[in-house]
């Protein structure tokens, strides 16, 4: 099969950094590397031609957070680790919203809530 002008231009040149899946963390991750490395070659390949949709981690979400997971990353993390990655979080999600606008990512604000069970181990929880 012959190769094409995209292939031999582009795909199959040496890149410096090559990123695998075009959702929001592979595309940020292009972005930021190329603020610090202007002259370098990013290249970004995706499964499918067109998205199919977000993966089973971040699922195309800006996540904050819940309760649940705060208080099981108080438990794990300690209370200062818990303020740094929430701090983190806060910052992180500013920045995404300062480079891309809440418009053009369809950010909804709509709150959220969380149930929790009365067993045993979930008594720390009431």
């Amino acid at each position: 099969m012959p190769i094409g002008y995209w292939e031999s231009e582009y795909l199959l040149q040496p890149a410096d950094l090559t990123i695998v899946g075009a959702g929001i963390v592979g595309m940020s991750t292009a972005l930021h590397f190329k603020q610090h490395r202007p002259n370098a070659r990013v290249r970004i390949v995706e499964r499918d031609p067109l998205s199919s949709g977000g993966t089973t981690r971040n699922a195309g979400f800006a996540c904050f957070g819940s309760a649940g997971e705060w208080l099981d990353d108080l438990e794990t993390l300690g209370m200062e680790e818990l303020k740094s990655l929430v701090r983190h979080r806060t910052e992180g999600l500013a920045e995404l919203l300062q480079l891309l606008g809440s418009e053009s990512i369809g950010l909804e604000w709509t709150g959220g809530w969380e149930l929790f069970g009365q067993a045993p181990e979930d008594e720390h929880l009431s």
